[in-house]
């Protein structure tokens, strides 16, 4: 490898299992998968350094999960190939996590007007992260609330107004049902059921 073994290393801490490995296994896997990608070898290491699964996935695999993501995101191989260099967790996560994670991505953005300073940071995030900022958007817009609140003290500040009716209409979208849940389990976790009102498009929550 072109690497230096510092470096390597560092991977290994991530990704124990490359210790265990043969070199000769790990170097193939990144080869073949540079090649399957039409990518220069130093170029798929690269990404295979800031996410060390790479060095033990098969080809194959990963040509699928770039093939299928691209496709269920409407954007070609070739533009998400890019993306996933930048973002190498694209590589190895399920085509199917990758659109749910999209599209309440989409919900946040369309009921808060904000977007992540770089979209490829939405791999990053699972759907209840995007849940939560919805909900938090929702909270601090109905509360009012001008100073800056961190998301672990969402709950407490929904405690100070037991009496408050929450009135808010969800656009129509795809995880809407499933974030009415996020904010059914939220409460019932966090604040408990009896001292809210929660409701969503004409209907109380409950």
């Amino acid at each position: 490898f072109n690497i230096s073994e510092q470096d390597f290393i560092k991977a290994a801490l991530k990704q124990p299992n490359l210790f265990y490995q043969k070199p000769e296994t790990l170097k193939k896997n990144i080869q073949e998968s540079a090649k399957i990608f039409g990518l220069s070898e130093d170029k798929f290491l690269k990404a295979a350094l800031l996410c060390p699964n790479l060095f033990i996935q098969k080809a194959e695999t990963l040509k699928k999960n770039i093939s299928e993501t691209a496709k269920v995101l409407g954007v070609s191989e070739a533009e998400f190939l890019e993306k996933a260099l930048k973002r190498p967790i694209a590589f190895i996560l399920k085509p199917e996590s990758i659109d749910k994670k999209n599209k309440a991505y989409s919900l946040y953005k369309n009921i808060s007007g904000k977007a992540l300073l770089d979209d490829l940071n939405v791999f990053t995030y699972t759907p209840d992260d995007f849940y939560k900022r919805t909900l938090y958007e929702i909270i601090v817009k109905d509360l009012k609330i001008t100073s800056k609140l961190a998301y672990d003290k969402l709950a407490d500040a929904i405690k100070r107004y037991p009496d408050r009716i929450f009135i808010f209409n969800l656009p129509e979208d795809e995880c809407t049902e499933e974030f009415i849940q996020y904010v059914k389990d939220f409460f019932a976790k966090n604040i408990g059921t009896q001292n809210y009102r929660f409701i969503i498009d004409g209907k109380e929550v409950k």
